[in-house]
């Protein structure tokens, strides 16, 4: 039976000349550890995943809004841009695939990194755990890793997040699509070991009794708290139209870490003239310095065009005696607007709303980005906001990112610099077209507020649509600073891979000015195939390339004398390779291809010539 008996309830009301402006808080019973589980065991595991292919276009208001603004807003073909960009890239240091199957649809992809290196990269559908080479130490399904809690309900929307100052993970996923079965999973590592012991909660995802579930969670920590935000949706109504309110989850980190019952509040009814304020995004902290209060923001997502944006906070911890939720309203520079979906060469990749998607809290400014329509192209950019002085005044400008002859779409942010001086950042996001497949974009903003040009940080192989049909192309990606390494960051995100799948890609990146003597760069070639083997002709090397190194491929006979140097010269871009070499002029036997990047031999590849 799942109840929640409310301790005390909270009912505060403020006014102001502009608006009117209520919420209300109440304090939940402690609640039981559900259940501890050990990633190091060897469980039975039947990784179930589910992929939702409609039959029929979807006929919501938010479709009808995207085909008005395509009509509004068509795509303009790009002009020559002489125009140089004055910040440097991004730096690509190393990349790897995160889960090697897909997992459901979307992926919704999500990741975090400890001081040690070990990274949880998490989708629809999987729990992974790797280092940062890209071995994999354990796969789990959401469905096992969340043990007994929703036991049979399926598992979406994963989140996780480091905490530095604990050395510690925390995570998030829910479970069921309906009042009766909605509940949302909070799991937390009893230490910085991914593959140890972790504490699991099950919390009641229709809180209320009123036949409403939870979707869509974020989540960021303050010094001692966990702060979740999700949707309530009312029951078989769909996500768009079906919305009823956004709660705000307050959560003790130290009893989540321990095992002990959880103590948390929880924020509902947070109204704006009497319209509830959807999608709030929980603003992180951008380095290991965090205070007690915790900022939102939210926007007009559904608007073709709006400037208005929400900023809330949360001033205190679970013990004050009076706690503060203060909401206020700002009008940007720039407005932004629901995006069309983007283009793929096999149809449409969805991008849903002009929702606040990702934020960081550096000293007294947020930088925050989401998706958005850009007037001009046509094209779907990153929206780039900042408020400055958020303490006070909290103004707040914006910036269409975005190249005008791609999309793209959920894009994540994370500081780069290394004292609060420092503003720069990095925004990542997924990029597509009719002629560029699915992959993964970066840029870097300096100290000196310029952009530099966008670079792939990872190109797609294959499209995601199919057959003109408009897909899931994912709710959120994941990024993180390398907190122990200031500069140095980590990304998830979705690429199209081989058979039109949806695969995770996994990055590191660095600011054009970090200091990387230090680092020990990864030379790896990935997913290395030659084919045919044997082969009585021609065979083709196949390979993942992560870096603008020289490669040198060189073929050795069975003895190791060399043959031919076949290949020396440096990628022309990042991504798949295929060099192919005629073997007819060899007797039949065992030959070796020998693969170098820079100094390091990096893979050696038997073939026989029959």
């Amino acid at each position: 039976m799942k109840n929640i008996l409310l301790l005390s309830l909270f009912v505060f009301m403020a006014f102001t000349t502009y608006a009117q402006i209520e919420f209300n808080l109440k304090t939940l019973v402690p609640i039981p550890v559900g259940q501890q589980i050990d990633m190091s065991e060897e469980l039975e595991d039947f990784n179930p995943s589910i992929k939702f292919t409609p039959t029929a276009p979807s006929n919501t208001n938010l479709e009808d809004l995207k085909e008005e603004i395509s009509l509004k807003y068509p795509r303009i073909a790009p002009s020559v841009n002489t125009e140089k960009s004055v910040a440097l890239p991004p730096v690509m240091l190393n990349g790897f695939v995160g889960y090697t199957s897909s997992g459901g649809s979307p992926l919704d992809n999500h990741m975090a990194i400890s001081n040690d290196g070990m990274i949880i990269s998490v989708i629809n559908s999987v729990v992974t755990i790797k280092t940062t080479d890209g071995s994999t130490l354990a796969n789990r399904s959401l469905a096992t890793f969340s043990g007994q809690i929703a036991n049979g309900v399926g598992k979406f929307d994963p989140r996780v997040i480091y905490d530095p100052i604990n050395d510690k993970f925390v995570f998030i996923c829910l479970a069921g699509n309906t009042s009766a079965t909605s509940t949302i999973v909070v799991g937390f590592s009893q230490t910085n070991d991914l593959t140890g012991m972790w504490n699991l909660y099950g919390i009641e995802g229709n809180p209320f009794n009123n036949n409403q579930w939870s979707d869509y969670p974020m989540i960021s920590i303050s010094e001692s708290e966990l702060f979740l935000t999700i949707n309530l949706i009312k029951d078989n109504i769909s996500w768009q139209e079906g919305f009823a309110e956004t709660l705000i989850y307050q959560i003790d980190l130290q009893t989540g870490y321990d095992g002990a019952d959880l103590t948390s509040k929880m924020w509902s009814d947070i109204e704006f003239n009497g319209t509830p304020i959807r999608n709030l995004c929980p603003v992180k902290y951008a380095d290991e310095t965090r205070g007690e209060n915790m900022f939102f923001l939210s926007n007009r997502n559904f608007d073709i065009s709006n400037d208005t944006i929400f900023i809330l906070e949360i001033e205190d911890d679970l013990n004050a005696s009076d706690p503060v939720l203060s909401i206020e309203t700002r009008i940007s520079d720039l407005a932004y607007g629901v995006p069309p979906n983007a283009q793929d060469n096999n149809g449409f990749l969805q991008t849903n709303d002009a929702r606040i998607l990702d934020a960081i809290l550096i000293d007294d400014q947020i930088q925050f980005v989401g998706n958005t329509r850009n007037a001009t192209t046509g094209f779907v950019d990153v929206y780039h906001g900042i408020f400055e002085d958020v303490y006070d005044t909290k103004t707040v400008t914006g910036q269409f990112v975005g190249n005008a002859d791609y999309d793209l779409g959920y894009p994540g942010i994370a500081w780069t610099g290394n004292t609060f001086s420092d503003k720069d950042v990095i925004i990542m996001a997924t990029h597509s077209s009719q002629t560029k497949k699915p992959g993964i974009t970066a840029v870097y903003y300096d100290n000196n507020q310029e952009y530099s040009d966008l670079i792939d940080i990872k190109e797609g192989t294959n499209s995601i649509a199919e057959n003109s049909s408009t897909v899931r192309w994912g709710d959120y990606s994941g990024i993180q600073r390398k907190y122990d390494f200031p500069g140095v960051i980590y990304t998830a995100a979705t690429f199209g891979s081989i058979g039109d799948r949806a695969i995770t890609w996994i990055n590191k990146l660095a600011s054009p000015n970090t200091d990387l003597s230090s680092v020990e760069e990864l030379e790896s070639i990935d997913n290395i195939l030659v084919y045919p083997n044997p082969t009585t002709q021609k065979a083709t090397l196949q390979f993942e390339m992560q870096q603008y190194k020289q490669i040198d491929i060189v073929l050795y006979n069975a003895e190791g004398n060399r043959i031919k140097t076949m290949f020396r010269d440096h990628p022309k871009k990042i991504g798949l390779v295929e060099f192919s070499m005629d073997l007819t002029p060899l007797e039949s036997g065992v030959y070796y291809l020998k693969a170098q990047i820079g100094k390091e031999v990096i893979k050696t590849e038997k073939i026989i010539k029959i």
